[in-house]
C-alpha cells in the first residue's frame, strides 16, 4: 500500500466525517449523516489496519496495536447493545430542542 494510497483513503474519510456532521445536524438528514459517518470509519480502520499490517516487520508493536484496534471494535460492539435506542433520541430531542430555544 502506497503512501498515496494511504493519504487518499484518510482523505475519503476525513470527507465523509466532515459531510456526517452535516447530515446529523438536522433530524431529516440524520440517517444519511450516520451513514456517512459508519462509512468513514469503515475506511479509516481498514485503511489503519492494512498499513499495520503491511508495516509490521518494520514495527516491533504492531501487534499491540492491531490489539487495541480489535480491542476497541469489541468493547464499541458491547456498549452499542447496553444503550436503549429510544432513550437516547429522547435525549437527543431534549438536548435539540433545548439549544434551538
Amino acid at each position: 500500500m502506497s503512501i498515496n494510497l494511504v493519504v487518499m483513503l484518510y482523505l475519503i474519510a476525513s470527507v465523509c466525517f466532515i459531510q456526517a456532521l452535516k447530515g446529523l445536524s438536522h433530524p431529516s438528514t440524520a440517517r444519511r449523516g450516520n451513514a456517512f459517518g459508519m462509512t468513514g470509519m469503515a475506511i479509516a480502520v481498514v485503511t489503519t489496519i492494512a498499513m499495520m499490517m503491511e508495516l509490521k516487520s518494520h514495527l516491533d508493536s504492531a501487534g499491540f496495536g492491531l490489539g487495541l484496534v480489535a480491542g476497541g471494535i469489541v468493547v464499541g460492539a458491547r456498549l452499542r447493545n447496553l444503550f436503549d435506542e429510544q432513550r437516547v433520541d429522547a435525549a437527543i430531542g431534549v438536548v435539540t430542542r433545548d439549544a434551538c430555544e
